[in-house]
C-alpha cells in the first residue's frame, strides 16, 4: 500500500492550514523527526526547532519566499534529532484563494542520510586514493564505463578524467576485445570469485 512504499522511500508528507497554522502528518514525518503521535503535536515552530541551527535562516528563508513568488520550493537541509544529523530534502508549494492569500501549503519529506553518509564516504574514498600513485580504475558493473579513475590512473594512460570517464577498461587495454573483457571478468560479476588477478598492457 501507499503507506508502506512511503516508509521504504523515507518519504512523508504534511498539509498545512496558513490560516489557523494547524499541520497534519503521516506516520512517515513522525518517524523522520523522531516524535511519537501519541505525545506530540506538530507545529511550525517545532519543526524548526528540529532544523539545523545553521540552516534554519535558509529554511525560513525558502518558505517564505515560495509563499510570496507563489512557486513550489525545494531544498536539502539538515536536522538535528537527539544531537544526530539527518539530511533531508524537502519539496513544498502553497495554495491560494481568490483574492491571492495563502490558505494552504502542502510538502513532502524524503530522508536522505543513508545517500548523504555514503556520498560523504565516497569523497574521502576519493581524496585517499588521489594521493596514491598507483592506478585505481573503478568500473559499473553493468555498464562497463569508468566510474571512477584517480590521479595515479590519469598519469599512467595520459587520457584526461573526462575522456576517461567516456572510455570503457578495454579502450586502454590492446590484450582484450569487448567481448573477451566481459567473459575475463563474468566471475566477479556474478560473485563466484572475490577478486582476479591478471596483467595487461
Amino acid at each position: 500500500n501507499m503507506a508502506e512504499a512511503r516508509r521504504i522511500a523515507k518519504l512523508g508528507t504534511w498539509d498545512m492550514d496558513l490560516r489557523t497554522a494547524k499541520l497534519v502528518w503521516t506516520d512517515e514525518m513522525y518517524r523522520i523527526f523522531g516524535k511519537d503521535p501519541e505525545h506530540f503535536s506538530p507545529d511550525f515552530e517545532s519543526i524548526m526547532a528540529d532544523v539545523h541551527p545553521d540552516d534554519r535562516d535558509l529554511v525560513n528563508a525558502k518558505f517564505s519566499q515560495a509563499i510570496i513568488e507563489k512557486t513550489p520550493y525545494e531544498l536539502t537541509h539538515r536536522l538535528l534529532i537527539d544531537g544526530q544529523t539527518r539530511y533531508i530534502e524537502a519539496k513544498g508549494r502553497a495554495y491560494y484563494d481568490d483574492d491571492g492569500n495563502a490558505i494552504r501549503a502542502l510538502g513532502t519529506v524524503q530522508d536522505i542520510t543513508d545517500s548523504k553518509q555514503a556520498e560523504q564516504s565516497l569523497y574521502q574514498l576519493k581524496k585517499t586514493l588521489d594521493q596514491i600513485h598507483d592506478g585505481v580504475f573503478i568500473f559499473d558493473a553493468e555498464s562497463l564505463k569508468f566510474a571512477y579513475v584517480n590521479q595515479g590512473a590519469i598519469s599512467q594512460v595520459g587520457y584526461d578524467e573526462q575522456t576517461l570517464l567516456q572510455m570503457y577498461p578495454y579502450d586502454i587495454k590492446p590484450d582484450y576485445s569487448s567481448q573477451q573483457f566481459i567473459e575475463m571478468i563474468e566471475p566477479l560479476r556474478s560473485g563466484e570469485v572475490p577478486y582476479l588477478h591478471f596483467e595487461t598492457r
